[in-house]
C-alpha cells in the first residue's frame, strides 16, 4: 500500500518534470498524454514490498527494556518502572518501579507522568494515595499533546479529583511547583 503523501509527492514531481520537459522541447500529443497519465497514476514506493507481510510487533524483553533505560531512553525507563510495579518479567518491587517512573516522568515523558498521577491518585501497592503528587503529575500529563485522548481525559479527571481534596494553600504550592518544573527550576515531587 502506498503512503498517500508519498504518492502525491511522486505525482507532483513527475508533473513538474513533465511540464519542464514541455518547456524545453515540444512533444507529440501521444507523449504528452503518456506523461500526464504517468503523473496521475499512483506509483508505489521503490522500497515498498507488496508481496511480503510486515513482521508482527514483538514486545522487547525486560532485559532489552532495561538496557535501553540505562542508556537514557525515557520510554524504556517508564516501561521498566511499570514492569517492576506490576511484577512483569521481574519480581514486584514498588520502590524500584517508582524510581524508574520518576526518572522518566521528571525528564518529561508524558506516559510516566500519567502513570505516577494514577498511582498517587488511587494508591497502588505500597504507594499511598497522595493528592499533592497526583495533582502535580496528572496536571503535567494532562498538558501534554503526546498522550492518547483517553489518557489525557483520565489525567484531567485525576487532576480535578486531587484538586477537590487539596487545601487552597496546597493547591497553590502544587501549581507553583508545576510552573517551576516547566521552567526547569525544580524537580517533581518524589
Amino acid at each position: 500500500m502506498s503512503h498517500p503523501a508519498r504518492t502525491c509527492g511522486v505525482a507532483a514531481l513527475v508533473t513538474i518534470l513533465a511540464v519542464a520537459a514541455l518547456a524545453v522541447a515540444p512533444m507529440d500529443p501521444w507523449t504528452m498524454r503518456e506523461a500526464k497519465a504517468l503523473a496521475m497514476s499512483p506509483e508505489p514506493s521503490p522500497t515498498e514490498r507488496t508481496d511480503v507481510e510486515p513482521a508482527p510487533y514483538v514486545e522487547p524483553s525486560f532485559a532489552e527494556w532495561m538496557q535501553k533505560a540505562r542508556e537514557g531512553n525515557l520510554e524504556a525507563q517508564c516501561n521498566v518502572g511499570v514492569c517492576y510495579v506490576n511484577g512483569q518479567g521481574v519480581p514486584r518491587d514498588y520502590a524500584e518501579g517508582l524510581a524508574w517512573l520518576y526518572t522518566s516522568a521528571n525528564s518529561g515523558f508524558p506516559h510516566a507522568q500519567f502513570v505516577l498521577g494514577l498511582m498517587y491518585g488511587q494508591g497502588f501497592g505500597s504507594t499511598p494515595s497522595d493528592p499533592f503528587r497526583s495533582w502535580f503529575w496528572s496536571s503535567l500529563a494532562a498538558a501534554s499533546t503526546d498522550l492518547p485522548p483517553s489518557e489525557t481525559q483520565q489525567a484531567e479527571k485525576l487532576r480535578d479529583a486531587a484538586e477537590d481534596i487539596l487545601s487552597l494553600a496546597e493547591l497553590d504550592r502544587a501549581q507553583a511547583m508545576a510552573r517551576d518544573w516547566w521552567a526547569g527550576r525544580v524537580a517533581g515531587p518524589r
